[in-house]
């Protein structure tokens, strides 16, 4: 197993975790370049254009199933299997090719692609917020049950049932789920969820583009009153927040119509996502490895 301490590479005012990799190009130059890890995503994904940089023999002829980015639109896939490394260690991983990824220059760097949550599972890695770090999981069960954690939510039913880390996000009436999607830019919900859920919000009457790793969608800016909670409706912590947040008209669809969970209840859709910026500013974790979501130490100031 690798043991893994990278730094997320800060780009602009954005705080996503992008990671820095080096990869050997057909041309047999090493090239640095930046990777977002992305919890949103079940998938590795590749920029349309690394085909070129890594050649044909790492192609793969079998296909996958289309990608739903944040407007809801299915994007097609062809794969490649790609070496890199990460913090010296080094990986050869499954990873799509989707259309409407494409390369970016961001400061001296490309960013070609993500990584998603399978091989943050698969590698048992931590997004850690309060450091600014992505690193192997160092926590035990034990640690994360001693109650010396601000709070400790488990996303297996999430990984399980959405393919992702979710929580539910409460209003005076019901909860809607919301995924916890470290490749988003912003925190998301639709219009359909504050209404059903009486949530307190304020339009600004601002509009915000709201980007996803592979598409985008304009979204209405409003300043929102909530609590966060598990599936089961545990509370995170014993606080609520006020956030500005942007009402979008849709999320991707990750669930067949009347889907249930195994004790046969149906399973709500998604309405929301929250966004990187939100995360870093309460100094979360999410660790793969233990398979928690968890906030600072006791005592500790966010």
């Amino acid at each position: 197993m690798n043991n893994i301490n990278a730094k997320m590479i800060k780009v602009d005012e954005d705080v996503l975790p992008f990671v820095e990799i080096k990869f050997k190009g057909i041309d047999g130059k090493i090239y640095s370049a930046l990777m977002l890890m992305d919890t949103g995503s079940n998938f590795n994904i590749l920029a349309t254009e690394m085909k070129v940089l890594i050649g044909k023999d790492d192609w793969l002829e079998e296909s996958l199933d289309g990608v739903v980015n944040v407007a809801n639109e299915v994007s097609e896939l062809s794969q490649a299997k790609f070496k890199f490394e990460m913090d010296n260690q080094q990986f050869q991983e499954q990873f799509a090719f989707v259309d409407g990824q494409h390369l970016m220059q961001i400061d001296d760097m490309m960013f070609v692609g993500i990584l998603g949550s399978r091989f943050m599972q698969d590698n048992r890695l931590a997004i850690d917020y309060a450091n600014m770090t992505v690193h192997t999981s160092n926590v035990t069960a034990e640690e994360l049950n001693s109650g010396k954690y601000k709070f400790v939510i488990p996303i297996e039913y999430g990984l399980k049932y959405y393919n992702a880390p979710i929580l539910h996000i409460k209003g005076k009436r019901h909860g809607a789920v919301v995924v916890v999607d470290t490749g988003c830019d912003e925190f998301t919900i639709t219009q359909r969820a504050i209404d059903e859920c009486g949530l307190n919000y304020r339009i600004t009457g601002n509009t915000v583009e709201v980007t996803g790793s592979n598409g985008s969608v304009d979204g209405q800016e409003c300043v929102l009153n909530f609590s966060l909670t598990d599936h089961k409706g545990n509370q995170i912590g014993k606080q609520s927040f006020e956030e500005t947040v942007e009402i979008i008209p849709t999320i991707p669809d990750v669930l067949e119509d009347g889907e249930c969970d195994e004790e046969g209840k149906l399973l709500p859709p998604v309405d929301g996502m929250i966004g990187s910026p939100f995360m870093a500013k309460q100094k979360w974790t999410i660790d793969f490895g233990e398979g928690a979501i968890f906030g600072q130490l006791n005592g500790s100031c966010i």
